[in-house]
């Protein structure tokens, strides 16, 4: 499941957000996932709430934007996709070579908690509702599998020599 690692990534992104604007939390985040981008928006949206333990994203609400594939035809222009066609033109059946959009990740917007400066959220925190635990969708051992995944990515990693010989 590498929806684990793209979460720890946007929650890196939302993160500096957060710093730039002087903000300590974020109570949402909107993420447009193209349809041909292999990301599994119900699996992202299952890790999210782990991978947000802790940062300023804790509790925050995960929004999923999808992308429509739009390939370029040469016959009909800028056509939508069919996944179940592959990159091939739904009007004549021609190969549609480039993709005009469609395998985006990007993280579109982040809502900032209103008036909540870094000082305040000391004060402020135990009246931080709680996220539950485990996400919604997810049985105890799969909320465990997410938990080894997001530990494993956070932790150091010694380097590695590669022999390609």
């Amino acid at each position: 499941m590498h929806e684990a690692s793209i979460a720890l990534a946007l929650i890196d992104v939302a993160n500096d957000v957060l710093r730039e604007h002087g903000a300590a939390r974020a109570q949402g985040l909107t993420v447009r996932i193209g349809q041909w981008s292999s990301v599994v928006p119900e699996a992202l949206q299952a890790a999210f709430p782990a991978c947000a333990l802790g940062t300023g994203l804790e509790g925050a609400r995960l929004s999923i934007v999808t992308v429509p594939g739009v390939g370029e035809c040469r016959a009909h222009g800028a056509v939508e996709l069919e996944l179940t066609r592959g990159l091939r033109c739904p009007l004549c059946g021609l190969p549609t070579p480039m993709l005009l959009q469609g395998d985006e990740l990007e993280l579109d917007e982040v809502e900032l908690v209103p008036g909540l400066t870094g000082s305040e959220l000391i004060r402020a925190a135990p009246e931080l509702p709680a996220p539950e635990l485990p996400a919604p969708g997810l049985t105890d051992e799969e909320f465990a599998e997410v938990e080894k995944l997001i530990e494993r990515d956070r932790s150091p990693q010694p380097d590695r020599d590669i022999d390609f010989d």
